[in-house]
């Protein structure tokens, strides 16, 4: 496990150190080929997430591999696995805190409510329904006593 981490640590730090490298090599912008974004995350693949983190708005394409990189952490924040859990949100948010003025402006707000405010919702949504299940539960418990 520790090692997945690390591999998307190394992956955030190619991105930063060959980011004029990355660019470069990323189609153009509205070329014939069609939007940029869109053949990014095509080439990253989904990873099984059915989350669309390119915003739609012409997010630059290196943005969107950014994008991609902390969406498939932020899945892994909400992991049943308390152990993957906790090390997906230390590496997403020392990811964001040592890489997050790489992103432009406009792609802050997809970030925020696409990556973290999901990551929010899932946890308010566990527990919501570990508090029904305990309610539950001692509901049971108590008319079974009865």
């Amino acid at each position: 496990m520790t090692t997945d981490f690390a591999a998307q640590w190394n992956i955030s730090d190619y991105f930063s150190h060959n980011r004029s490298r990355i660019c470069t090599d990323l189609p153009p912008v509205g070329g014939q080929d069609g939007d940029q974004t869109s053949k990014v995350v095509a080439a990253v693949g989904t990873g099984g997430s059915d989350r669309d983190l390119s915003s739609g708005d012409g997010m630059p394409a290196f943005d969107a591999l950014w994008m991609e990189l902390y969406g498939r952490l932020s899945d892994l924040c909400v992991d049943q696995r308390p152990a993957v859990r906790k090390s997906a949100g230390q590496t997403l948010f020392s990811m964001i805190a040592a890489h997050g003025a790489l992103l432009k402006k406009s792609s802050w707000q997809t970030m925020l409510w696409k990556v973290t405010c999901l990551i929010l919702n899932c946890i308010h949504v566990q527990v919501h329904r570990v508090r029904k299940k305990r309610c539950h539960f001692i509901f049971c418990h108590n008319f079974a006593k009865s």
